[in-house]
C-alpha cells in the first residue's frame, strides 16, 4: 500500500518492525562483512548460513549462539572474527532519530514494535538502558519470546490480547514482503519500509499534519 493511499484517520496503532528500522546494523551488512573478513565468496556462505538454518537461530525462534557455534566449527582460523560479528549482532544499535519521531507520534497513535527476534538478542534488547526505545512503544513483542515468528497467527493472537483495537486499525510496516502479505490477509494495512531516509520522511509528514499541531 502506497503511503500516500492510506487513510490515517483511520488508523489506530503502528507496528514497527526491529532490523533496519529501529536497529541500524541490517543482516545484509553482517553477510558482506563475514564475506570479506573470512575471505570467502558469498555462495559459499550462503550454503553455510543455510545448512545452519540461520533464518531460525537469528530472527526466529531459537537462541543465536548455536548458530554462532556451527561457524566457529567450521572456520576454526577465525574465531576472533566471528566471536567480533556474533557481539555486534547481539548489541542493540539504535537509530535514536527515528525514535524521536516515533515518540512524537504517541500523541495520536498507540505504537508497537514487533520483531523476529532470537531469544538471546531479544533479552540484549530487554536489558538495554535506552530511555527512548521505551517511551516510544506501547507494546513490544519479540518472537524469540513467543516461540512463533510473528506473522503466525499465535504471535498476532498474543498482540491483541494486549492491543484493543481491530486489525484494520493497525498499520504494519515491515521491509519483508511475505510478511506483510500475511497479514494483509489478516486484515492489517500495510507499508513497506524501503529505505531510511523516506521512512523518516513519512514519519515527519505525520508529526506536522494538523492533528499533531500542538
Amino acid at each position: 500500500m502506497d503511503f500516500n493511499s492510506i487513510d490515517f484517520e483511520k488508523i489506530k496503532v503502528l507496528i514497527f518492525d526491529w532490523h533496519r528500522m529501529i536497529d541500524t546494523s541490517d543482516f545484509r551488512s553482517f553477510k558482506e562483512r563475514l564475506v570479506s573478513k573470512l575471505n570467502i565468496n558469498e555462495a559459499e556462505l550462503k550454503d553455510q548460513l543455510e545448512r545452519l538454518q540461520v533464518y531460525y537461530y537469528l530472527k526466529g525462534l531459537r537462541q543465536s549462539s548455536k548458530f554462532w557455534d556451527g561457524l566457529k566449527r567450521i572456520y576454526k582460523s577465525s574465531q576472533s572474527i566471528i566471536i567480533e560479528e556474533q557481539e555486534r549482532f547481539l548489541t542493540p544499535h539504535v537509530d535514536d532519530q527515528v525514535l524521536e519521531h516515533i515518540i512524537l507520534l504517541r500523541e495520536r497513535y498507540e505504537t508497537a514494535l514487533m520483531a523476529d527476534l532470537s531469544q538471546d538478542k531479544a533479552q540484549k534488547v530487554r536489558r538495554y538502558s535506552s530511555k527512548q526505545l521505551w517511551q516510544a512503544f506501547d507494546y513490544i513483542f519479540f518472537s524469540g519470546e513467543e516461540n512463533v515468528i510473528k506473522r503466525d497467527d499465535i504471535f498476532l493472537k498474543k498482540f491483541f490480547s494486549k492491543c484493543d483495537h481491530k486489525a484494520e486499525e493497525c498499520l504494519f510496516i515491515d521491509d519483508n514482503l511475505r510478511t506483510l502479505e500475511t497479514v494483509q490477509r489478516k486484515g492489517f494495512k500495510i507499508l513497506e519500509y524501503k529505505e531510511r531516509d523516506l521512512f523518516l520522511s513519512q514519519l515527519k509528514e505525520l508529526i506536522d499534519k494538523p492533528i499533531f499541531a500542538s
